[in-house]
């Protein structure tokens, strides 16, 4: 049995989850049995939508180090044969991993590098992982060390065959997102530049808005897209690798969406929107040649250096193959299927 501890409980936890099911599935696949562990009823959203059992432990989400909550976990896991945990949070630390390690395989995501964890399995898939000395840490403990953007999960339609991209056409698909609720108003100020500063007209290509589940702006964006026909707002997309393949150019916060346009091989314009992304910024830059356009909460340009960025992206076709070709090489998409295997290997 493998058991997955995790939560969504808040914007940052539901991509926890999401990634967590996708390796679940994967592990489905190998033949394992999955259930999650949650906290409370709160987390348990988007696991009814799947197919996997879970227990709600009726404890607090961010705080795993509690007394109560090793106290639960680890009267299920001594109810089974040869238990298998993962565990995804940002709020667990050694205590909790020293507790349990006795009753069961550990396998943890490690996004921080805080401190040296007692587990079977560290991961951090991130594209800056070459700041942290993982294997130096683990050398000696028998550890598996699992680093870098190759182990990234992304959903199964980031691992479809490509197709080659036209490079050359009459009118540019241009998509822009910016997360679930867009708390910085990007996509309804790139509209409102777009229109009233002539963005749109300046720049010439159709551009696909993706209006995340939480945006309070729809009403401004469909007024938009009301207004030009070039404008096009997209609402629930489940399959998101779809439209990206079918765009040349997107436009995103610097997030997971980022590994995704990687996968796909979508040249891409960033930004940053929170201080935890600051290392994104010097490693997708040189890694796979992104263009970032700045920091939404402090550049008052904001807007017009996005449809600069686009307008040269559009114009420049060798920068367009090199950020295609670079990426790509990066993230594959199987990453959740590597992480699975590992697990199963335990």
């Amino acid at each position: 049995m493998i058991f997955i501890r995790t939560d969504a409980n808040e914007e940052i936890a539901t991509g926890h989850m999401m990634r967590c099911l996708t390796i679940a599935k994967k592990l489905k696949e190998n033949g394992e049995t999955v259930e999650f562990l949650i906290s409370d009823e709160n987390s348990k959203t988007l696991l009814e939508n799947s197919s996997f059992k879970y227990t709600i432990l009726n404890t607090e989400w961010n705080n795993l180090d509690s007394d109560i909550e090793i106290a639960k976990t680890k009267e299920i896991l001594l109810h089974e044969q040869k238990p298998v945990l993962l565990v995804d949070s940002y709020y667990v630390s050694n205590k909790y991993f020293k507790s349990l390690k006795s009753c069961a395989k550990i396998i943890a995501f490690d996004d921080f590098f805080d401190e040296k964890i007692d587990v079977d399995i560290v991961i951090n898939y991130s594209i800056f992982h070459d700041m942290y000395d993982y294997k130096s840490r683990y050398a000696d403990t028998g550890t598996i060390v699992l680093v870098g953007p190759k182990y990234v999960p992304l959903r199964e339609q980031f691992s479809k065959e490509k197709k080659k991209r036209n490079y050359k056409k009459d009118k540019y698909e241009v998509m822009l997102m910016s997360g679930g609720g867009d708390k910085h108003h990007v996509l309804s100020g790139l509209m409102s530049y777009g229109d009233i500063m002539g963005g749109f007209a300046n720049v010439k290509a159709n551009y696909n808005v993706i209006a995340g589940a939480y945006n309070t702006d729809i009403e401004i964006m469909n007024y938009t897209e009301s207004r030009f026909s070039e404008v096009k707002i997209y609402e629930n997309v489940e399959d998101i690798a779809t439209l990206m393949e079918k765009c040349d150019i997107l436009v995103s916060a610097a997030s997971t969406v980022l590994y995704e346009a990687c996968a796909m091989g979508i040249p891409t314009i960033f930004y940053c929107m929170s201080d935890d992304q600051k290392n994104d910024i010097k490693y997708f830059v040189r890694d796979a040649g992104y263009l970032y356009v700045g920091d939404v909460r402090k550049d008052k340009d904001f807007n017009e250096k996005i449809f600069l960025a686009i307008k040269d992206l559009i114009v420049n076709e060798n920068l367009r193959r090199e950020m295609c070709e670079k990426s790509m090489s990066l993230v594959d998409g199987l990453g959740a299927q590597r992480i699975a295997e590992e697990i199963s290997g335990l």
